[in-house]
């Protein structure tokens, strides 16, 4: 949902580059704007570079060149104890789900607001009510490693949505889950994203953004192709862009982050596609990898549903 912030950038990525040794090219001169309040998801093969992307924007990886910001900060300026701050503001919910196997189904969800020193009664009502929206209200106290492959999916979409983010990053959240599920969870996405969450989503399934003004990114072999929307019938519509050339940043490293930014700028052409805008840039060679994919969330509602 777009608020009075439209237009103010909750992720902005220029020239974002990242190598894997020997040689393989996860990114390839990645330029995205997302703005505050938008859901945008984020398409292409497995191994496309969607892990790799979604890494960097909480922290966990670093790419070679490039300028990323998150929720206004730049991350390669962050001290340690900043970015952790960040990460409390970011939902994430991975791939695999990374769940504490000995501990409860509750204890898993609780550790994310403990971290943010969240009040007990809290953690306890929020918990609940997650748990009640999802169906799993009977598992509470299931160790999460007794449980099948699409309850532990939705305990990890819970955990990344339970402290309120800014930001959601979800990777395949519906991979391992059917249709009556799946509903479940977008209407949590999208109760969230109502009061406020920016939501980027990792996915497969062309089902969960098959209607009108979805924002929808192709990224193939580490490179964006394509940026577009849905349209009237849940077809997706595709704006292939036009490259403007930008003077070479071949020597420019992540921590020259002025000079990138000056350099991109001046040649990025901006395309409005309905309320939003997506920053087109010159893109470079393509790549390949071959990663586990991380998971993208944050906040949503199941409609009606006060969280």
């Amino acid at each position: 949902m777009m608020t009075e912030e439209d237009g103010q950038a909750m992720i902005e990525l220029i020239r974002v580059s990242k190598v894997y040794p020997p040689d393989i090219q996860a990114l390839a001169d990645i330029s995205l704007r997302i703005n505050k309040g938008e859901i945008c998801y984020l398409t292409g093969m497995s191994g496309a570079g969607k892990t790799t992307l979604l890494r960097m924007l909480c922290g966990i990886d670093t790419p070679d060149r490039g300028y990323i910001e998150v929720a206004g900060k730049e991350l390669n300026k962050l001290t340690g104890a900043q970015m952790q701050e960040l990460r409390r503001s970011i939902g994430v919910a991975y791939q695999d789900f990374k769940l504490l196997p000995d501990k409860t189904v509750a204890q898993n969800i609780a550790f994310s607001m403990e971290v943010a020193y969240r009040s007990r009664s809290f953690i306890r009502q929020r918990t609940g009510k997650l748990l009640s929206l999802l169906r799993l209200s009977d598992k509470v106290n299931t160790r999460a490693g007794k449980l099948s492959r699409g309850e532990q999916q939705r305990v990890s979409i819970a955990r990344a949505v339970a402290n309120d983010p800014v930001l959601l990053l979800a990777d395949e959240p519906t991979g391992n889950l059917d249709t009556e599920t799946t509903e479940l969870v977008m209407d949590l996405f999208h109760h969230y994203n109502e009061k406020g969450t920016t939501l980027l989503i990792a996915t497969h399934d062309h089902s969960i953004y098959n209607y009108p003004g979805s924002k929808v990114v192709t990224i193939e072999q580490g490179r964006m192709l394509i940026a577009g929307e849905s349209n009237d019938f849940g077809e997706s519509t595709e704006f292939t862009k036009s490259t403007v050339p930008i003077a070479s940043t071949a020597a420019t490293g992540v921590t020259d982050t002025a000079a990138t930014l000056k350099a991109a700028k001046s040649g990025h052409q901006e395309d409005k596609l309905g309320d939003q805008i997506i920053m087109n840039r010159d893109l470079g060679d393509l790549g390949d990898i071959d990663l586990g994919e991380l998971g993208v969330l944050g906040d949503v509602r199941r409609k009606g549903a006060g969280v």
